[in-house]
């Protein structure tokens, strides 16, 4: 297994992941998933800029090659990329569409009080 943890590149995502959680977020997958990326960025031999190239990669690398999944990927690459973007103006940021929507809009619900509805309710 590579170690990424002595690379620029970790040393960004510890430096994001511990910033964000400080503003209140959880990131337990998100966290997981930058770790994926940073692992699949060194296996492939990248060193230099995050690239939209190297995001997209990463993102439709998944086993089963759903691109709901690859948007979900692209969803957690975008604030990392923005984070980069101040230690490394070439960052490139991903389209947020790349790879279409990060949910399902079956997935989407609206909550008043202890009354949930579909959005498909609101039509």
């Amino acid at each position: 297994m590579l170690d990424v943890q002595d690379s620029k590149l970790a040393r960004w995502i510890d430096d994001h992941l511990a910033n964000r959680r400080q503003a209140g977020f959880a990131l337990a997958i998100e966290g997981e998933q930058l770790w994926r990326f940073a692992r699949f960025a060194e296996q492939a031999g990248h060193h230099g800029r995050l690239t939209v190239r190297l995001a997209a990669e990463w993102a439709s690398s998944s086993r089963e090659g759903k691109l709901l999944t690859a948007a979900r990927r692209i969803k957690v690459i975008r604030p990392f990329a923005s984070y980069c973007q101040q230690f490394d103006p070439a960052t490139e940021i991903p389209p947020r569409s790349l790879f279409g929507r990060a949910s399902s809009a079956d997935a989407t619900y609206f909550h008043a009080g202890s009354f949930t509805r579909s959005r498909h309710d609101f039509r």
